[in-house]
């Protein structure tokens, strides 16, 4: 008989260059979020929790953007950058959720909060294999934990069967085939410069005037547009000739 699949094959170590390695540390920085948002809404500060998380998406942001400006993104950081979002976007949220508007439901909210981790985790292990170019396939999962996120910031109180509805709603949105805009694929040179503008001088005044609710407004704004198939970087971007 043959053994000699136990045999230990030793795999080439390669030296890691700080390009790669300084993505990887803003990922952490993603990480770190999530467990920091866990612990606080452990002990009852849930506002706390919630802004934790937006935190979060500014590293989330930062590792790819990086990445990209000094040439180190690899496999690796692809990788964790979902690991880190399961924490963060998936976890974290859904647990906050639970706490401040779900407990009084008994074992339905466990499943719940359950289905919503499932679906984020299935959610990234599709990003992660089937690439799609200009659009997110389903919603992308710092949207879905975000936005649930955003009513516990915002002091909304909430029916505890309309936040189950709002938690399996996101879910469905996150596996499905639905559209999403992705802003980070719009092509330099072709953005229309004036409906940018108006987008950020919008974003910026709902951000003063909307206080509290603004992060709440914008999420829902951005969900809102998926479910209407429209495309935000196709209105942002002039047509690319073929």
């Amino acid at each position: 008989m043959n053994f000699n699949f136990l045999k230990f094959r030793p795999h080439k170590q390669s030296t890691l260059t700080w390009r790669q390695i300084l993505p990887n540390l803003i990922t952490s920085g993603n990480t770190a979020c999530g467990m920091t948002s866990l612990i606080l809404t452990l002990h009852g500060n849930y506002t706390a929790a919630g802004w934790v998380l937006f935190l979060a998406v500014c590293f989330d942001f930062m590792d790819g953007f990086v990445a990209r400006w000094v040439g180190g993104g690899t496999q690796f950081g692809l990788e964790f950058d979902s690991l880190s979002d399961v924490v963060s976007f998936c976890a974290a949220p859904s647990f906050l959720f639970y706490c401040v508007y779900m407990q009084s439901m008994g074992i339905m909210s466990i499943i719940v909060s359950c289905l919503f981790l499932l679906c984020g985790a299935l959610r990234l292990a599709r990003y992660n294999i089937v690439h799609v170019s200009g659009y997110f396939q389903g919603m992308p999962v710092p949207a879905g934990g975000l936005f649930l996120v955003s009513f516990v910031v915002a002091g909304v109180t909430l029916n505890q069967y309309i936040a189950a509805f709002l938690a399996l709603l996101m879910s469905a949105i996150m596996v499905s085939s639905i559209r999403y805009s992705n802003i980070k694929a719009l092509k330099k040179g072709y953005v229309r410069k004036a409906r940018l503008t108006f987008l950020l001088l919008l974003m910026i005044s709902i951000i003063v005037f909307g206080k509290v609710f603004a992060p709440m407004i914008l999420m829902s704004i951005y969900v809102v547009s998926g479910l209407l198939n429209f495309d935000w970087g196709k209105w942002l971007e002039f047509p690319i000739p073929e």
